[in-house]
This record gives C-alpha cells, structure tokens and sequence, in this order.
C-alpha cells in the first residue's frame, strides 16, 4: 500500500509463479531471482505466458555485489523481488546455516536471510497453495520489518534466527500440503553437495 519494494522469499511448494497474477492484480514489477545464465530466455517464455504481467529474472551472479546493487535498485523503485530460499545452490555451498526442518537438521542458504538485513527492506515469506481448481490460497507472514540492519556477527546471527523462523514457516505448509512440495533432492544431505 506505501509503495514500497518488498523481498518475497518463497519455496518450492505450490505455485511460486502465482506471483504473476499478485503483479498482474496490483500492478506491481515482479522481478525473480535465479541461479541462471539463461534469464533472457525465461523472460521470453513468461512474457509469452502472460505478455501484460511485468515479471523480469535477476540473474545471479555468485559473489558479485552486481546482484545486491539490481536487487537494491528493485526495492527502491517499489517493485518486489522474489527468491526461492529452501535449496541451497551451488554458488551457495559454504555460506548455509543449519535449522531444524520437519524433524531433522538442513541447510538453507544464508544470503536469503542476510539481504534485508544488509538492504534494510521488509521481507515476508510467502506460498501459493492449490485449493480446489482454479483456486490458490496465498499465505504470507512477515519475515523482517523495514529498516532492520545488521553488520558482522550480529548479522550472521540475526540470519540463522530468521532462517529458522523461515524453516518453520515452510514447515507449517508442507503439514498443510505434502503433496505440493516440489523440492526434487535430499533436503537432509549431509555433505558438501546440496
């Protein structure tokens, strides 16, 4: 309602792409970030999908500030910036956290949770979940309010607490709705491979 950009953090359950229509409703930019170097051609197929939807991919590039600096100007203009936090990447591996998930120890991605705190914006975790055709019910739960920052060790530490609260989150939902996980590896991996 305040204009203001907003960092989305979903998961691979339900429809993450339901936040088309929340941009489409609202006519706010979406803007998706992915571990990929094939953004242009997702861009293509999203607006081919939906050509009045504004919906763009970020791009990311592992230890890059060049990701942060788009993310940051995304936020500032009132747009919103969606990223799906519960699998940890390749470019990730070394900066996880772990927390308890459904009974078991995993890792998440840290730099997820270390965003808002480094951007000093909101975040909310959010799903879409099927409901009966052609129904989806989003559930969204503030995550960071506006203007939180951290540095060094109070960051780190700050991160682990909102990646947990996250990881309950998720949980909650995947109670709610097992059959629309689709998060297609070990969650519960021990090692160096996500």
């Amino acid at each position: 309602d305040r204009g203001q950009g907003v960092l989305l953090l979903g998961a691979h359950l339900g429809s993450f792409d339901a936040l088309r229509v929340l941009g489409e409703q609202d006519a706010v930019p979406v803007n998706v970030l992915m571990y990929t170097q094939h953004a242009t051609k997702i861009n293509e197929v999203f607006r081919t999908l939906s050509p009045d939807v504004d919906v763009r991919v970020i791009s990311v590039e592992p230890g890059s500030a060049a990701t942060t600096l788009q993310i940051k100007a995304c936020i500032d203009r009132g747009e919103l910036v969606a990223i799906l936090a519960d699998r940890v990447e390749p470019g990730d591996l070394g900066r996880v956290c772990e927390v308890d998930f459904l009974g078991e120890k995993t890792s998440l991605p840290m730099a997820p949770f270390q965003l808002p705190l480094v951007l000093g914006c909101p975040a909310a975790m959010i799903v879409a979940l099927r409901g009966k055709d052609p129904d989806y019910a989003v559930v969204a739960e503030p995550l960071v309010a506006d203007g939180e920052r951290r540095s060094g060790p109070a960051r780190a530490a700050r991160a682990h607490e909102l990646a947990q609260d996250y990881a309950g989150f998720l949980e909650r939902q995947c109670v709610r709705a097992p059959r629309q996980w689709f998060n297609f590896f070990d969650v519960w991996a021990k090692g160096d491979t996500p």
